[in-house]
């Protein structure tokens, strides 16, 4: 994320400012993590940066796992997501505040199905309900023209499908099936290329 050379993030080590966990992930004490939170505040460039980079890396991160949860790796890929789940959230929730459709887009797959595979669906339907929520705001105010609106459009709808999903687990059946009519509307206005 950092984009740091191995030898900087080897001397952050040596110094205890960074420590390698047992999957090789770096980690920072939290009183650092505060202290470059701060930092970040007093530049908005660097933090909207700092910020773009941890939402393109999260979200590439669970859409590398989509094949795996789908096929003999699942227990790796469940395990490998667990353990950066709160990253996960976090990059779901500045996605939210963005409106990151990219974001979505690459990560919405594997996160549904990591919802759905551990049964937790009220935080699926409450994460997939805020994320559609913001896109259909964002697509009722137009901000977007030509293969954004499409691009739109079709996360939505995959995000809608999501959130029908859960609704239905939860035992809302009408929910479900105003959001999953509504996801179809959507989805059926950009048919695939065959």
């Amino acid at each position: 994320i950092t984009g740091a050379p191995f030898q900087t993030l080897a001397a952050l080590v040596d110094k205890s400012l960074l420590r390698r966990d047992s999957a090789g992930r770096y980690e920072m004490h939290r009183l650092l993590q505060q202290y470059a939170h701060e930092a970040l505040r007093t530049d908005p460039v660097a933090k909207q940066r700092a910020e773009d980079r941890f939402c393109d890396y999260y979200s590439r991160f669970l859409h590398e796992r989509e094949g795996w949860l789908r096929g003999s790796k699942q227990a790796e890929a469940l395990q490998a997501i667990a353990a950066v789940f709160d990253n996960v959230r976090q990059m779901w929730h500045l996605a939210d505040a963005r409106g990151n459709v990219e974001a979505f887009g690459r990560a919405l797959t594997s996160l549904g199905m990591f919802y759905a595979i551990r049964c937790w669906n009220q935080e699926g339907a409450r994460a997939f309900g805020e994320a559609a929520r913001r896109l259909s705001a964002a697509s009722q105010a137009g901000d977007s023209q030509g293969h954004e609106s499409r691009q739109q459009d079709m996360v939505l709808g995959q995000l809608l499908a999501w959130q029908g999903y859960f609704a239905h687990q939860l035992g809302q059946q009408r929910e479900a099936q105003a959001l999953l009519e509504r996801s179809l509307d959507l989805l059926r206005r950009h048919p695939s290329p065959r």
